[in-house]
């Protein structure tokens, strides 16, 4: 007895898989894409009776404002996907995965077409990027980004977009060598935050926990609180840092501004007893 073709007509060797599984399926003519058949799992997902969907085309599932159809033809034969936005026969709309294949259906060529219901997933994606939003909002108001500096490329892989801007890079720059940071940092500090982060890597009980100015491109000079913790693997080597940066220009501003109203004469910009006294006391103390 000759063995069947892999193209055999899906109502002969298909039909217990097509009608007895949970996966969402129907067949469709590849160019008019007129559904053929339905299998009683499509019936349940999307409500409508078996006659309705006989009656529709592919792109008649398709909600409003989704995606077109895609090339239903012979290259189809090779499984591929497309994320569609399904509309129920209740107009609940389910975000699917379409995945096709050519196949034969009564002696003619078809198309399968096997819905993935993940409406779940996008709407959990959704919730996702509404909570990072929210959290890069808050990060641009408290003037804060976070930074993940990887030890195989020696580079900051990845910032949030406050801490590119803090930084004055931009997304697109990723990943940032640490050579490129430590050239914007001020050359008066630039040694003192070196050390910091060499100790932080080879010693796990130091917190890295550090301020610094950094030249921005446009020439400006902001104060920079940095802290991080750092990764190590099974071996003790430090294999990534995890860190905060915070823009804190405005608080060293009023420090600045605070110290000088207490220890200078307001008129004469002259120090003042206050600050002759502090001195007298730092003395006697050493």
């Amino acid at each position: 007895m000759a063995a069947e073709s892999p193209r055999a007509d899906a109502s002969a060797w298909c039909r217990p898989l097509f009608e007895g599984t949970q996966l969402s399926m129907l067949v469709c003519d590849p160019v008019s894409q007129e559904i053929l058949d339905v299998n009683d799992a499509i019936l349940d997902l999307l409500g409508y009776t078996r006659d309705q969907l006989l009656a529709m085309r592919l792109p008649d599932l398709y909600a409003r404002g989704g995606q077109e159809a895609g090339d239903l033809g012979p290259s189809a034969c090779r499984l591929h996907s497309h994320a569609r936005r399904i509309a129920g026969a209740d107009g609940e709309n389910h975000h699917a995965i379409l995945q096709r294949c050519a196949i034969e259906h009564g002696g003619r060529d078809a198309v399968l077409v096997v819905l993935q219901d993940v409406t779940r997933h996008v709407e959990a994606e959704g919730e996702l990027r509404a909570i990072q939003k929210e959290l890069h909002r808050a990060q641009a108001l408290a003037m804060i980004g976070n930074w993940i500096w990887d030890a195989a490329s020696d580079s900051h892989v990845t910032s949030s977009p406050e801490g590119y801007r803090i930084l004055g890079f931009r997304p697109e720059d990723t990943p940032v060598s640490t050579a490129e940071i430590y050239a914007r940092i001020h050359p008066d500090d630039r040694a003192r935050a070196e050390r910091a982060r060499e100790r932080a890597l080879h010693d796990p009980d130091y917190k890295y926990d550090i301020e610094f100015r950094l030249i921005r491109p446009d020439g400006e000079v902001r104060w920079l609180h940095s802290v991080a913790e750092v990764k190590y693997d099974a071996a003790g080597r430090a294999v990534k840092m995890l860190g905060l940066v915070q823009d804190v220009t405005e608080r060293r501003r009023a420090e600045d501004n605070v110290r000088r109203l207490a220890y200078y004469d307001t008129v004469t910009a002259l120090p003042n007893m206050n600050l002759f006294e502090r001195e007298v006391e730092d003395r006697l103390a050493q």
